[in-house]
């Protein structure tokens, strides 16, 4: 499961009832909850329901206020007669699958975590910027690669739990994998040595591993990376100012 982060968390979204659709004409007798529902002139209609108000109905088919009360005639806003059947003028229906999408959008940005400097703290005390994130020659570099002497410590950016510590793939070497809160992961590559151990919590500041060369690299250094729902960020948008 950690291992699918190198090659790429949704909240649930609540279950929103979908308006029924009247059609006019004898034959109809039961709501379609999957199709809009047009007489046969192509006009919509929406049958009221017990909890319906006349806001409610237009926000759900994304119809105007105004026009929605002038179409049907209607004075006063508060009083709906249960089982009458409003006319539709304009708007397309907000289906079930639609809702869902924006819940679980909703629930991602509130997942993620702020973007503010320094709601991570470095991974290394000393060290030199030697590759920063972004296109990369021809290629995309997912991380910041920090330059630093071999055995160096290397602290965690971020609270949270180890859910891989081994040698990684594509060249990674020695990897930790750390995943916080609100969606965020941080990866320490290039490893000498690991530290830590998968299943184990780490707190802000401890030693996760030491500076290494294993893996596809040249030199001594760190290979530091922060995703937010499995997609890579720029680190430094979360880290102090140098």
């Amino acid at each position: 499961m950690a291992m699918a982060i190198f090659l790429s968390t949704c909240a649930n979204a609540d279950s929103i009832r979908k308006p029924t659709y009247d059609r006019s004409g004898s034959n109809y007798t039961a709501p379609v909850k999957s199709k809009k529902v047009r007489s046969a002139s192509g006009a919509r209609y929406h049958t009221v329901r017990k909890g319906d108000t006349l806001y409610s109905i237009a926000k759900s088919y994304s119809v105007s206020l105004n026009d929605l009360k002038k179409a049907n005639r209607i004075k006063d806003a508060t009083k709906l007669s249960l089982g009458r059947k409003l006319y539709l003028p304009r708007g397309k229906e907000r289906t079930t699958s639609s809702r869902k999408s924006i819940s679980k959008k909703s629930a991602v940005r509130k997942s993620s975590p702020s973007k503010a400097r320094g709601s991570l703290s470095w991974p290394l005390t000393r060290f030199k910027v030697s590759s920063r994130f972004g296109i990369r020659g021809s290629k995309k570099h997912d991380g910041i690669d920090l330059s630093a002497p071999r055995g160096t410590p290397i602290l965690a950016a971020a609270s949270g739990r180890v859910i891989f510590a081994g040698w990684g793939p594509s060249g990674y070497g020695n990897i930790v994998i750390v995943k916080a809160s609100g969606g965020l992961i941080t990866v320490y590559a290039h490893n000498e040595k690991n530290l830590v151990k998968k299943g184990q919590k780490v707190k802000r500041g401890d030693r996760v591993a030491t500076v290494g060369n294993s893996g596809r690299v040249t030199g001594y250094h760190l290979h530091f990376e922060v995703r937010v729902n499995r997609k890579p960020v720029d680190p430094q948008k979360y880290l102090p100012k140098q």
